[in-house]
């Protein structure tokens, strides 16, 4: 992490950085909060993967209420993602919708009709 930070702060003065960008990276890194958050209270809360391996969780009146506001916290920030990126998201359904349509009128090297 603090390599991260110091490399950030080394290459910051030369990238050209937008608002667009600077709130697309804090999006991202919220994203990647909440994700982990989300994983590490579903294991925390689950019932089998622990015991599984012969371990415990203590704290379930803690790890559930955490689990379920930070899926509700992950599930906002990707709505918010998808409708932030929704051009590319169109751009890269329309380049592949291209590409399966020509490959599966393709039989044997020859253009079906």
């Amino acid at each position: 992490m603090r390599l991260a930070l110091c490399a950030a702060i080394c290459f910051a003065p030369k990238l050209r950085t937008t608002p667009l960008l600077v709130v697309a990276s804090l999006l991202n890194a919220a994203l990647l909060a909440a994700l982990a958050a989300c994983v590490v209270s579903g294991v925390m809360v689950s019932g089998a993967v622990l015991p599984a391996f012969g371990l415990y969780a203590t704290g379930y009146f803690f790890w559930n209420p955490l689990h379920a506001a930070s899926a509700k916290v992950l599930l906002a920030l990707l709505l918010i993602h998808v409708a932030v990126n929704v051009r590319r998201i169109a751009a890269i359904a329309r380049f592949c919708r291209g590409r399966i349509l020509f490959k599966s009128r393709l039989v044997n090297g020859e253009v079906c009709a």
